[in-house]
């Protein structure tokens, strides 16, 4: 099944509401925000969870959302077989021969990179697991027969028995196994978010390897002349060989920085590709243009709208939802169920027909499941507390990378507007001064190695740039390759429905 095909179907499965039947302590609706919608501001902030979920009201709540959103729309409307003839057209050798834009390569990625697929599968499976723990058991049908050997007493009974599960117990299953799925879409998005994320990051440092090339290519061209300049005036008896040599181990070491970008070029074209999942795509060239907007950031604000909008975070609350939801649960698990039987048959010692009717129920004497409700609710504060744990981690990364940002805006600006500009003058002016004689071939050497240095710096800021914008829009998440977050679920709580009294 393709992955755009397997997503909608657990999303479509995943719009009906969760529901938490049956807490007599817990008042009000849990439910997660649903990951239909992309970003979604959520209703309730997490910040002040509150130590006992089984309060009358709980602050965290939820809500879900109803409306499909555009991602959704792209699910459906998504056409495979056009994504992978666009592969099969780039990794060819005789492929298009138009640049490769970052969009050509986050569609490929999306399509193709194993760790959405692998959690997507693992949505599935959620999604599976959950309409499995809400089934009611299926009744017994048999046969008795009684004083077989006392011939003409014999009894014949035809019997059916059934299992009734008291306290909600099957629909609290589905609404714990309801959150445990929507927690794992919310994942299936951040990884998501993570592969782009790094898409776009090393999409920039090929884009930056590319420009270096070309600007270290360009620089042969002026060491090159100056070798020649050298030798001209070594023959004209203006300087000595002391000059030609210093032109030629200038010359050598640009042919030299040629050679090691060409290696680091390489190099990030195979992270680039892997992570777009098509480890077989030849290097191409590549849009140049850094994919930023250079957008002035209001700190503050940014980061309390990637509270709204973080996958990371989404599922971390929905952890939360499921763990109430298992708490739920398991205050439910003492009401004891009943097993009633009714039998019908035939009694050859009265030539009447007979009915048997009986019923019983496990009496929580010992077992008040009173361990199992003190683990969900040790573990609904474990989930409060990673909610805050992320919380204060993406400050953390947001911090660090809103330094990068501001540095390396701060330095592209520079450059662009002041240190380049007066390099360019100061090289063009220089050569001029040198061919007349007018200048110390040492202060030449100096002047050169300044300008092609500023140049690649320059690079390397609007790299830099980039690649800070690239994980503010990517919700500061990356690691499209690590290992995932996976749902690892089973339908354990239906069989402690019939069981564990």
């Amino acid at each position: 099944m393709k992955l755009r095909t397997q997503l909608h179907r657990v999303c479509l499965s995943l719009s009906i509401p969760a529901l938490c039947f049956g807490c007599a302590n817990a008042k009000k609706l849990v439910v997660a925000p649903s990951p239909l919608e992309k970003y979604t501001t959520l209703a309730t902030s997490m910040a002040d969870v509150p130590a006992d979920p089984r309060t009358s009201t709980f602050e965290g709540a939820l809500k879900i959302e109803e409306v499909a959103s555009q991602q959704l729309i792209d699910l459906v409307n998504f056409d495979d077989q056009a994504a992978d003839q666009q592969v099969n057209d780039l990794t060819s050798t005789g492929g298009p021969a138009e640049d490769l834009t970052l969009a050509m390569l986050e569609e490929i990625a999306l399509n193709n990179n194993p760790s959405i697929q692998q959690l997507s599968a693992s949505a599935s499976k959620a999604v599976a697991i959950r309409d499995q723990v809400g089934i009611k058991p299926n009744p017994t049908v048999g046969y008795a027969a009684s004083q077989l050997a006392d011939q003409g007493t014999d009894q014949h009974v035809f019997f059916m028995e059934q299992e009734f599960v008291r306290g909600n117990k099957l629909a609290l299953n589905w609404s714990v196994m309801n959150q445990a799925a929507h927690a794992q879409l919310w994942e299936v998005e951040a990884q998501r978010m993570r592969v782009l994320t790094d898409i776009r990051t090393r999409f920039n440092e090929v884009v930056a390897a590319q420009r270096k090339l070309e600007a270290t290519e360009k620089f042969v061209e002026i060491a090159e002349q100056g070798v020649e300049v050298a030798k001209r005036r070594q023959s004209a008896g203006e300087t000595s060989q002391v000059e030609v040599l210093q032109a030629q181990i200038q010359f050598n070491e640009i042919e030299l920085a040629i050679q090691q970008i060409k290696a680091n070029y390489n190099g990030s074209w195979k992270e680039l590709v892997a992570m777009a999942g098509v480890p077989s795509m030849q290097p191409r060239r590549v849009s140049e243009e850094f994919e930023q907007t250079h957008d002035h950031y209001e700190w503050e604000e940014t980061y309390s709208s990637l509270l709204g909008s973080s996958p990371e975070l989404a599922a971390a609350r929905t952890r939360v939802a499921e763990a109430q939801a298992l708490l739920c649960r398991q205050e439910a698990q003492p009401i004891s169920n009943i097993v009633v039987q009714l039998g019908a048959g035939y009694d050859n010692s009265t030539n009447n027909g007979m009915l048997n009717l009986q019923f019983g129920a496990p009496i929580p004497v010992f077992n008040d499941n009173a361990g199992n409700i003190s683990a969900a609710h040790a573990e609904y504060l474990r989930a409060a507390h990673d909610v805050k744990r992320v919380e204060l981690s993406l400050k953390s990364r947001l911090a660090k990378v809103a330094s990068e940002y501001e540095a390396s805006h701060a330095a592209v600006d520079k450059f662009h507007n002041k240190i380049l500009p007066d390099a360019e003058e100061m090289l063009s002016l220089s050569e001029q001064a040198y061919s007349a004689g007018e200048l110390d071939f040492l202060q030449v050497l100096i002047i050169r190695k300044t300008f092609y240095d500023s140049k690649i710096r320059f690079i390397q800021a609007e790299n830099d740039l980039a690649q800070a914008e690239a994980k503010i829009k990517g919700l500061l998440l990356t690691g499209g390759l690590n290992v995932m977050n996976e749902f690892d679920g089973d339908a354990s709580l239906r069989e402690q429905s019939f069981s564990g009294q």
